[in-house]
């Protein structure tokens, strides 16, 4: 079967002070519910009742940084570190309590989306903002649930479904010659819902073989009726870039191009005291890096990489407890010419249940095993229990087992610079965490602990004297971190202030029994990291917001990044503006990649419904 895949310096600080009362709303009507977590649970369970540490993006929250890409939606989340080579996510890794950008699962409406080549490739798939209904972040090991990668969290996109009809454009231009295009049109028919998106970002880039081009479309359509849910979404994506010293300091002249399909099915079936849930997807991505652009024939890879899976399960009530059981399986492949034709099978059986053993306690105990063809049969317990102290405070606790299969890039790569190990074994971890969320009115305080002990861990180290970076299990580390995020919402006092919001996001990470040895990628974490937003009123009914990043990591020099964005609402018309480093900080994520000084954005945006 053949398948397609060709797709806002300093004068703002003087509005702080000055209070004039603008009208507020948004693009699309918030909706405030108890929301379900899929993510923290194969049981549906409340945010008010969860027992892990989770983080639920809302649409408002999505939207109002006016972001470009998902890496700047999340970039301001506690204990999120995103790692980037390049901006408006050319290619950015997610590094989640310190666990590596391969140790972090990304789902896709649940889906996964895990690329078996590389996790620099994780996030090469067509999300786009305006179609993002919310994103929910769990945090700490996710296998019990989702069987491998899941060692620091799991990120899910969750995508509009039923939407009315409306039709969403947007045009930004900016710095560096970047225009941004993007339009969201939803069309429901009867019971059948239709959504459809596409996105074009491209720009000259900020410094030389830094230009890029990325082209994304996704279709979504849900099909409802009293007998249950069936949902059809597939889409792809178009990225070229230039990649100067991306994965080499020695070659500024490198470039890349990837493409991405996918296609999923999935059904959900209410039963008398439950559900039925099941899905089928399809994904393919292909990868063509250049070392030198315009001389392919020096060095030039090639790399198509099949992922085909299904899963399904079901939930349902008993008079004990809540259950859910299920399985999964899996095929990938790879088509290289450097790693060669290879092919893996998996499997996993996965088993949830929900007890409330006294009033005011909850908890759930999960297990998962797992197969994969070459590496044996491995079992992932964990539990979570939560303790409801009062009204407003929950107390929660968590332990559980995590693990990670080597990528084919980590098992057989062979390169100028980098080499890969064929007898790589698995990754894998204990972690624990200790935490609680406390809620008044429109002011909540979410703080954790947590310690990860991991073994057997995977990483590139240098060796002076094959004078490459070669992989090996050689790793035992703890990481032990501290979390803290707290939310002030002042929209509605009836007093003179123009300050609407503030989130203050404090996290600290420590590793120890690192092995001495120079790390390229396991030990390039932040210690210390602080997020602080802050939402206020501007003059002429112009909406601002302050973000500011102060990061520690462990081998380099901290850094503050100060944005600000504003907007301004006319009816149906939205004008937006940003700045991106306003005071030209000079950073870098990764080690020979400078990021980019300040950068200037304004746009337009349109939203019509019926």
């Amino acid at each position: 079967m053949k398948f397609i895949h060709k797709y806002l310096i300093l004068s703002f600080i003087i509005s702080l002070f000055i209070n004039i009362k603008p009208v507020y709303s948004q693009i699309y009507s918030v909706h405030y519910f108890d929301s379900l977590f899929v993510t923290g649970s194969r049981i549906p369970v409340s945010s008010s009742e969860s027992n892990r540490n989770i983080i639920n993006l809302d649409q408002k929250k999505v939207t109002t940084n006016n972001p470009t890409s998902l890496e700047e939606i999340l970039e301001t989340v506690t204990g999120i570190d995103i790692t980037s080579r390049g901006p408006f996510g050319v290619q950015s890794d997610i590094i989640i309590r310190g666990a590596s950008f391969e140790q972090n699962l990304i789902l896709l409406d649940g889906i996964k989306m895990t690329n078996p080549q590389t996790g620099h490739h994780n996030l090469n798939f067509p999300v786009i903002n305006s179609n993002i209904e919310r994103i929910e972040i769990v945090k700490g090991a996710g296998s019990k649930i989702h069987g491998p990668n899941a060692f620091g969290g799991v990120v899910n996109i969750i995508t509009k479904k039923k939407t009315p009809l409306a039709i969403f454009l947007k045009s930004e231009t900016g710095s560096h010659n970047l225009i941004n295009n993007e339009m969201n049109l939803s069309i429901p028919f009867a019971m059948v819902s239709n959504n459809f998106t596409i996105s074009s970002k491209k720009s000259d880039g900020y410094r030389h073989n830094t230009d890029f081009d990325i082209f994304s479309l996704n279709y979504n359509m849900l099909f409802n009726n009293k007998y249950g849910d069936l949902n059809l979404s597939t889409g792809g994506q178009n990225k070229k870039f230039g990649a100067n010293s991306f994965y080499s300091d020695s070659y500024l002249d490198q470039w890349e191009e990837t493409k991405s399909f996918f296609i999923n099915s999935a059904i959900n079936i209410p039963t008398r005291k439950g559900e039925i849930s099941g899905n089928c997807s399809f994904r393919k991505y292909t990868d063509r890096y250049i070392l030198i652009k315009h001389k392919p024939e020096i060095y030039e890879n090639f790399h198509t990489v099949k992922v085909l899976s299904g899963n399904i399960q079901s939930t349902f009530e008993t008079k004990i407890a809540d259950l859910n059981i299920g399985g999964e399986i899996s095929l990938d492949s790879i088509n290289s010419n450097n790693l060669g034709l290879r092919k893996r099978k998996s499997g996993g059986l996965f088993f949830e249940a929900q007890l409330k053993p006294v009033k005011n306690v909850s908890a759930i105990f999960g297990i998962s095993s797992y197969f994969y063809s070459g590496l044996g049969q491995q079992l992932f317990p964990g539990l979570d229990i939560g303790f409801q102290a009062t009204e407003n405070l929950r107390l929660y606790s968590s332990i559980g087992r995590a693990f990670r299969i080597p990528t084919y890039t980590e098992l057989y790569y062979v390169g100028r610079t980098n080499k890969g190990n064929p007898g790589l074994e698995p990754e894998n971890a204990w972690s624990y965490e200790l935490g609680l969320n406390w809620f008044k009115n429109k002011f909540s305080v979410k703080t954790s602990i947590f310690l990860r002990k991991a073994q057997n861990l995977i990483d590139w180290a240098y060796s002076e004297q094959l004078e490459l970076w070669q992989t090996s299990n050689i790793a035992r580390l703890k990481t032990f971190g501290y979390e803290l995020s707290t939310t002030v919402d002042l929209e509605n006092k009836n007093f003179l202030f123009p300050i609407t919001n503030i989130d203050f996001n404090y996290s600290y990470l420590n590793n120890t029994n690192a092995v001495n040895y120079t790390s390229k990628y396991l030990l390039n974490s932040l210690r210390h990291q602080i997020n602080v937003s802050l939402s206020h009123k501007f003059f002429a009914r112009i909406i601002g917001r302050w973000n500011i990043r102060y990061e520690d990591r462990e081998f380099d020099s901290p850094h503050t990044i100060v944005d600000v964005h504003s907007s301004r609402r006319f009816k149906n018309i939205k004008i937006s503006g940003s700045i991106s480093n306003i005071f030209e900080a000079e950073y870098s994520e990764f080690i020979g990649v400078p990021l980019p000084g300040r950068w200037f954005r304004g746009g337009l945006e349109l939203y019509f419904k019926k």
